[in-house]
């Protein structure tokens, strides 16, 4: 029964796919497919029928009636994600944070989605909290160590502390030479000084990168315009 509503679901045919999966419930109440069946139900209306409401009520029931499966934790991971796409950040956040129980690969991957809800609510206070507590959480892979500065730099950046910024950035950039996310800590730190007035700085970090960068037309176009302040002056950047 269960793999004929999987079938129904492989092909598209979701309304079919909802009634087999409501027969395994109801047939199967204590099975373990009965988790999975109601899983599957709020996805489909989470993913294909376009029904949030629907998918939020139907993940809650899979929380409710199956509460110590992975099912239920899956079921909250999606709760939190409907809720981010639909600008909820709070609730988002609320949902991730019962998740924290888990082992440690699951607890770091949501600490940081976590912190990137607080990002997009503007709290980039909270964010670096998040973030800094990331940075020293047991377990992390010491190669995430240098996206994580980067994301603390960047919400320096654009909470408008320029300096601050530039000084996370040069951070990564003296510490951690070889990790992948250098490149971009350049491009951070030189956009940082441009901000803070320091126009002549930044254009020897950004034209040191014209050679690696991969978006070439963008790095040129920020160039550009700060060769046009430096020769300008203060009336330019006005």
């Amino acid at each position: 029964m269960y793999d004929a509503a999987e079938k129904s679901l492989s092909e598209g045919d979701y309304r079919e796919a909802l009634e087999g999966y409501g027969r395994v419930i109801e047939e199967f109440p204590g099975s373990a497919f009965a988790a999975k069946s109601q899983l599957r139900i709020a996805g489909i209306y989470d993913r294909h029928l376009g029904g949030t409401d629907r998918a939020l009520e139907a993940y809650s029931e899979v929380r409710y009636m199956y509460p110590d499966t992975p099912e239920a934790r899956l079921a909250s991971a999606a709760m939190a994600g409907i809720y981010s796409r639909g600008g909820d950040h709070k609730k988002a956040v609320e949902e991730y944070q019962l998740l924290l129980d888990g082992p440690a690969p699951e607890r770091l991957a949501y600490r940081r989605l976590i912190a990137a809800e607080y990002v997009m609510m503007n709290d980039f206070r909270q964010a670096r909290i998040e973030y800094e507590e990331l940075a020293a959480s047991e377990g992390l892979p010491a190669e995430l160590v240098p996206e994580i500065l980067y994301q603390i730099a960047s919400t320096y950046y654009i909470s408008g502390q320029a300096i601050e910024a530039a000084r996370r950035f040069d951070e990564i950039i003296r510490k951690y030479p070889e990790a992948d996310i250098v490149m971009e800590a350049r491009l951070g730190k030189g956009n940082a000084l441009a901000e803070a007035g320091r126009t002549g700085e930044a254009l020897d970090i950004l034209r040191s990168l014209e050679r690696e960068y991969p978006n070439k037309e963008a790095l040129k176009t920020r160039i550009e315009w700060l060769e046009r302040t430096l020769k300008e002056g203060p009336q330019g950047q006005r």
